[in-house]
């Protein structure tokens, strides 16, 4: 394993940032936020797949001058975020050399959280996943389930009381003090311990919060006590199956494992993030040129597995800033510094959001994030339902209901003229799904991909253990 790990991190060294004479377009994506149908709406709008509505076995690339990014945050804020990933993985498996997908915060911190143990344990930490906002949204939870269970009675229960104790959390303003995460039974040893500390402001998130304790369960907003206990059993249920579903040797674990922090295409250096001048510039800067952000990207593919991961972020303080530091915005100078440091044009992040993408510093600087995701254009870091209004039990809208349509950009980066000496220029290309008939169709599709990937599973299941996991890697293939 450890062999193949490396031989995967080096085809990586090699194969991410071609040289920019291949290329004559290059699109990119910002932050997709557990939205599947307007993930698939995104990539329609590029015009660079024929076929999208079928499987991936008949997908073909149209432009073979063209690539595609995307730049991370893939999870997490919005319910769908297995489709997105298993989409997005789909894409780079049959168009390797055209499709790059980087690393987000939100993915490096699921990798992260299987190191790690529940928040109220008392041990002084807590998961990601947990985040009672702007993380793992509850109802994403279900799709990491065996098919048959995900439609259960106890489980729709379930995520209904989750979503109405959310709902009077943040009317409290309590959602940093509070983590999705249920306690320990009681007699095991564990969650009757205090807190030092607690998760404060969410990662990268920015906020105040108040510091969580070992109490904080989100579970003592839930006032009925058979609701409670069955959303105990239920949430501590959906956790596991989430981190089994991206453990180390998982199809889409190890894809995780090895997704870059950068790219360079089209005279543009992609980043979740961004990156401070200080890792680029000067004397001793451990990122001063491409080839040293080539070799942290295989550093990372080579070290990312669980019980490896822990140590390489304790050592490598660069890998968490790359995908948190917003401090190139408003910042042209420290911009400029950066691209010139590593050879760019510009520099093009996610990470932090808007309603649009953002073009600054005479086109060096483009910000990507423009709130892709439905549910997260609609509440922001709250996790809601998103189909229908919700409101605490204190009153006062809480969730308002979802676009029907898929809003925000996306950017084409064209070359004024061919080959090496011709110019980029940045084109910003916006949604023509208005009404919202374009995001239903997407989601049918979505929907159809996913009924196949059951009726697969469940023909291989009868078949045996090994033919169920060879038909699971098929399918996997032809989302």
């Amino acid at each position: 394993m450890a062999r193949r790990r490396l031989a995967l991190a080096l085809a990586l060294l090699v194969t991410v940032g071609r040289a920019d004479e291949e290329w004559s377009t290059v699109w990119a994506i910002g932050d997709l936020h557990g939205d599947a149908a307007c993930a698939r709406y995104w990539v329609s709008r590029t015009g660079l797949i024929a076929e999208l509505d079928g499987p991936s076995s008949g997908w073909t690339w149209t432009d073979p001058t063209a690539a595609l990014v995307f730049v991370g945050d893939y999870i997490d804020k919005g319910p769908e975020a297995r489709a997105v990933l298993e989409f997005v993985r789909a894409l780079t498996r049959r168009f390797a050399r055209h499709v790059h997908a980087i690393m987000g915060n939100h993915e490096l911190n699921l990798l992260a959280d299987r190191e790690k143990e529940s928040g109220l344990t008392g041990a002084g930490a807590y998961r990601y996943l947990e985040l009672a906002w702007g993380a793992a949204h509850p109802g994403q939870y279900a799709s990491w389930l065996p098919p048959a269970e995900r439609e259960s009675a106890d489980g729709k229960a379930a995520l209904r009381s989750l979503l109405d104790a959310l709902a009077d959390v943040y009317a409290a303003r309590k959602h940093g003090d509070t983590l999705l995460a249920a306690p320990a039974p009681e007699g095991d040893g564990r969650g009757d311990r205090g807190r030092g500390g607690g998760p404060g402001e969410g990662p990268g998130e920015g906020g105040e919060a108040d510091q969580p304790r070992a109490d904080a369960s989100i579970l003592r907003w839930i006032p009925d006590r058979d609701a409670r206990a069955l959303a105990a059993r239920e949430l501590s249920r959906w956790q596991a199956a989430y981190l089994a579903g991206v453990a180390s040797g998982s199809e889409l674990g190890t894809w995780l494992e090895q997704r870059p922090l950068t790219v360079v295409l089209g005279g543009t250096l992609f980043v979740h993030g961004g990156i401070a001048a200080s890792l680029v510039a000067g004397p001793g800067a451990p990122l001063g040129s491409q080839a040293a952000l080539r070799a942290l990207n295989a550093e990372l593919g080579a070290r990312s597995a669980h019980g490896r991961l822990g140590a390489l972020l304790a050592e490598r303080t660069v890998v968490h800033e790359l995908v948190e530091f917003r401090g190139l915005h408003g910042d042209c100078a420290q911009v400029a510094a950066v691209a010139a440091a590593l050879n760019v044009s510009r520099i093009a992040v996610g990470h932090t959001p808007a309603n649009d993408v953002r073009v600054s510093c005479g086109g060096a600087l483009l910000a990507l994030d423009s709130a892709l995701g439905r549910w997260f254009r609609g509440s922001g870091n709250n996790y809601c339902d998103g189909e229908t209004e919700a409101r605490s039990r204190r009153g006062g809208l809480i969730c308002p209901r979802k676009a029907a349509g898929c809003h925000g950009q996306i950017v084409r980066l064209g070359r004024e003229a061919k080959g090496a000496s011709g110019a980029w220029r940045v084109h910003v290309v916006p949604s023509d799904d208005h009404d919202g008939e374009l995001a239903a169709r997407w989601a049918a599709v979505g929907a159809a991909s996913a009924r196949a990937d059951e009726a697969a599973d469940a023909a291989a299941a009868t078949a045996g253990a090994g033919a169920a996991s060879a038909s699971r890697r098929s399918r996997a293939d032809e989302l």
